[in-house]
């Protein structure tokens, strides 16, 4: 019922009735966290009526693997590693991008969904 495009490849035709295209990138250093908001309240809106909503990028590894992972941990308030898991279950590859794994780490610390296993010091900063 909904498609959440990450990327910036064309939009369908037809399109689909509920269509969110956010042109994120998939590059080191890029802040895929500012789209968090936007694309939870997207895949929420699917949820509100009974419908589902197919997450994309270009190769479905980096932008829409962070963007399930974070709406996973949300929605279910599962730690980091057990929603990297499920989804790396479902999917296969995902996260590649050393960026967006640190950039996790951090939406995990800053969102109390770390979990039990100690981890270093994170920067502040994406990188």
């Amino acid at each position: 019922t909904h498609v959440l495009n990450a990327s910036d490849l064309p939009l369908p035709s037809p399109p689909p009735t509920a269509y969110l295209q956010l042109n994120a990138r998939d590059e080191i250093g890029y802040d895929i966290r500012q789209h968090c908001d936007a694309a939870s309240a997207f895949i929420q809106g699917a949820r509100d009526v009974g419908g589902v909503c197919l997450v994309h990028c270009q190769a479905g590894v980096n932008r829409s693997g962070f963007l399930v992972v974070v709406e996973y941990m949300q929605s279910e308030q599962v730690a980091v590693l057990e929603a990297v898991r499920h989804c790396k279950r479902a999917r296969g590859r995902i996260l590649l991008n050393r960026s967006f794994q640190i950039q996790l780490l951090q939406y995990a610390r800053d969102h109390g969904l770390l979990g039990d296993a100690p981890i270093a010091q994170l920067p502040s900063r994406p990188i």
